[in-house]
């Protein structure tokens, strides 16, 4: 024992050991103090674990939609493309188509031409041998 200097009262120090032989209902609080900081401290890193996947959830689900937005656009503009292409080619076929059915009508109409001028220079022809025949007679 100690007289404390402010008020002169005596006052027990302890002593080594002291702390281990707590009244058993000190030590119950304690363990249950403990217990209960330990469970909230799981709950929270719980909610904060669950918090973040969400989170991350949340980022993906929205990566992923501009990207599939993105994709659904390139798609698009890529078949808008291609359609285009197709219609530009149809429209150079059609031409292309038009241009030789022209050529070949003119061919014919040339081919025609060429025939009645062949068959004009057979019948001169054999006209003048007939009447080189008969001349010759």
């Amino acid at each position: 024992m100690i007289q404390n200097s402010a008020d002169g009262q005596l006052v027990e120090l302890p002593t080594p050991g002291d702390h281990l032989r707590l009244q058993p209902a000190l030590q119950e609080n304690r363990l249950a103090r403990m217990h209960l900081i330990m469970d909230q401290r799981d709950q929270d890193l719980r909610q904060w674990v669950e918090n973040h996947f969400t989170q991350q959830q949340q980022r993906f689900d929205e990566r992923l939609g501009h990207v599939q937005r993105d994709l659904a656009q390139q798609m698009g503009s890529s078949l808008r493309t291609h359609e285009e292409m197709i219609r530009s080619l149809e429209a150079r076929l059609e031409s292309h188509l038009h241009q030789a059915t022209v050529e070949q009508n003119a061919a014919r109409q040339r081919l025609d031409t060429l025939r009645i001028e062949r068959d004009y220079l057979a019948i001169q022809l054999a006209n003048e041998r007939s009447v080189s025949r008969h001349s010759s007679y």
